[in-house]
């Protein structure tokens, strides 16, 4: 994808060290930029070094998660972006000292509506009790990601202009470091406005809690 080969950085890569920074460095760093992108990184628990924080579910069955959220007084409870979108919710909590199974809930990308109820108005009294995030990385995701990673590749040894880019990049004796930083990623040749474009329905602004 990135139109370059492994012999433009052979002289101080072996190809063990090139997939190692690849999958240990490159794409992790892309993907944390992506978060960043969508206004989602570090809402969610920490997950393991390397996963999208963002596109990855948060609460299972065996170990939920809890939503805990303003009461609205109306059928429809906004979510808060870090929480979208919902996945399941097998028990909501409305009301101090009360526990309903509320089985005529619907799930929408970012909000719920109580079917034939209302979220009873308060403060931080309505508990959603299950899991929310996304089910998979979302493939243009995926792609995007690739995108990154390829368009970063390129764009180091265009500019240095040498077969072996780490040998002369000033200021890194280690390429691992070039492209460590998430930063590096936000370069419009780098991250183009169409690759934008396609994540912005990703992007959630709003913070409205009930």
């Amino acid at each position: 994808m990135s139109q370059i080969t492994f012999q433009q950085l052979r002289t101080t890569l072996s190809l063990g060290t090139l997939n190692n920074f690849v999958n240990g460095t490159l794409i992790p760093s892309a993907e944390r930029y992506i978060d960043s992108y969508v206004t989602r990184r570090g809402m969610f628990v920490p997950h393991m070094e390397g996963t999208f924080r963002h596109f990855n579910p948060h609460g299972t069955p065996a170990a939920p998660g809890t939503i805990t959220l303003d009461g609205s007084g109306k059928a429809v409870l906004f979510i808060p972006p870090r929480f979208c979108p919902p996945i399941n919710f097998g028990t909501i909590n409305i009301g101090a000292g009360t526990v309903p199974v509320v089985t005529d809930v619907k799930l929408h990308t970012q909000y719920v509506d109580y079917d034939g109820g209302v979220f009873t108005e308060g403060k931080l009294n309505v508990d959603l009790i299950g899991s929310y995030g996304y089910t998979s990385v979302p493939a243009d995701v995926e792609m995007i990601c690739a995108r990154l990673c390829a368009n970063l590749l390129l764009d180091m040894v265009r500019r240095y202009q040498a077969e072996d880019v780490t040998s002369v990049a000033p200021g890194h004796t280690d390429f691992t470091t070039m492209f460590a930083s998430p930063a590096l990623f936000a370069s419009p040749t780098i991250f183009t406005p169409d690759m934008k474009s396609q994540l912005d329905e990703y992007r959630l602004s709003w913070v409205n809690l009930g």
